[in-house]
């Protein structure tokens, strides 16, 4: 009788597995998966050169990949197996402390020598410019929340990368550290997203104002919360139930300044740095700004000649509307997607200061800021 109920469950197993091919014929690709916010693999081109080049071989993977019927359930399913087996790494991500999903930052991920060329980029900047930079490398949770980590949990050891920054950086560099280390009743990263909270940038914020002499302090700023359900690109990548959902807060001076903000160029303007409706999608996090876009210019109420470029990765999204009060202009240049001449756009924006504001990681591991700032 055992053997009949394990043949069964068998046959059952494989002609599940047989009905896939057929379920993928007549289910609809999909272009966009909110969860993930990216676009999917479409059905690759054929070409005799591409078979044989291995390109259509490798487009064919990603698209199945992508298209998997039922993905996110199996996707589900697997973390739940790999929860109840003692695991504590899925995907690249660990599952900590009360809740708190922690990106997988390998050591073998660390490239010393290209944080010192972004490093030796941005000081070439000030120089050849003859102004002010300032620097905020953001920490990953996997830091902050060390404590949060499964035991054991390999981890790259940022405490090195910040004291290369610090020992290569001549200019303003914000070490969030020592901000942080004595902050223990509110939330400074985000359970299921990568990203830090609003208070924490608001932290970054009045810290770094500090260091250029200004006394502006978190509790100048009033509070609101915009939502208690936003589950982030961490969670995306698990989808387990058990995931805790997130709160987002926005923190705002009284009274605020007037300003208006263009993008891409002019082409579209606006009177807001926030997009509510996005807080009625999956990535809530694009309330802040309307996302990432390669360039943007904010146009204040302040009449002081200074004129701001921020360099900056999607971390900055949060903390750049607190900067409304202090600069004339602000332009906002994400290196990612930012295709023209930067050297020309500074002159033509008559740009007298500059931050760099972006993730630890991304300063280690991305080559797009010293690769715009090289060819400018």
């Amino acid at each position: 009788m055992k053997k009949i109920r394990a043949l069964a469950g068998v046959l059952l197993f494989v002609l599940a597995l047989s009905a896939f091919p057929l379920v993928m014929l007549f289910t609809p690709d999909r272009s966009f998966s909110e969860n993930e916010n990216r676009y999917l693999s479409q059905k690759p081109q054929f070409s005799v050169s591409r078979l044989m080049s291995g390109e259509f071989m490798e487009d064919m993977e990603k698209y199945l990949d992508d298209q998997f019927p039922l993905r996110n359930f199996w996707t589900a399913a697997k973390s739940e197996l790999l929860l109840l087996s003692g695991s504590r790494e899925i995907n690249g991500v660990y599952w900590g402390a009360e809740g708190y999903l922690i990106e997988r930052w390998a050591p073998e991920n660390f490239d010393e020598t290209l944080l010192r060329e972004n490093i030796a980029a941005v000081e070439t900047l000030g120089e050849s410019r003859s102004m002010p930079v300032s620097l905020i490398p953001v920490p990953t949770a996997g830091l902050i929340l060390e404590e949060k980590l499964p035991e054991g949990a390999p981890m790259f050891d940022q405490d090195l990368a910040l004291a290369l920054v610090g020992k290569e950086f001549s200019g303003c560099l914000v070490d969030l550290r020592e901000v942080y280390s004595g902050e223990h009743t509110r939330q400074l990263y985000y359970r299921s997203d990568h990203h830090w909270t609003s208070y924490a940038a608001l932290l970054a914020y009045c810290q770094w104002r500090g260091q250029l002499g200004e006394n502006i302090r978190p509790g100048d700023f009033y509070s609101s919360t915009l939502t208690d359900s936003f589950r982030g690109s961490l969670y995306s990548k698990v989808l387990s139930p058990r995931c805790r959902a997130d709160g987002i807060e926005l923190y705002e001076r009284p009274g605020g300044g007037e300003y208006s903000v263009s993008y891409h160029f002019g082409k579209t303007e606006s009177a807001s740095l926030y997009a509510p409706e996005r807080l009625e999608e999956k990535d809530k996090y694009r309330f802040f700004m309307d996302g990432n876009h390669p360039e943007l210019t904010i146009s204040t109420s302040v009449k002081n000649g200074k004129h701001l470029l921020v360099l900056k990765d999607s971390f900055a999204n949060c903390f750049i509307p607190f900067l409304t009060e202090d600069y004339e202009t602000i332009h906002v240049v994400d290196p990612r997607y930012f295709k023209q001449s930067l050297a020309d756009y500074m002159d033509e924006k008559n740009i007298n200061e500059c931050l760099v504001l972006c993730s630890l990681q991304n300063l280690c591991q991305s080559e797009a800021l010293c690769a715009l700032l090289d060819s400018q």
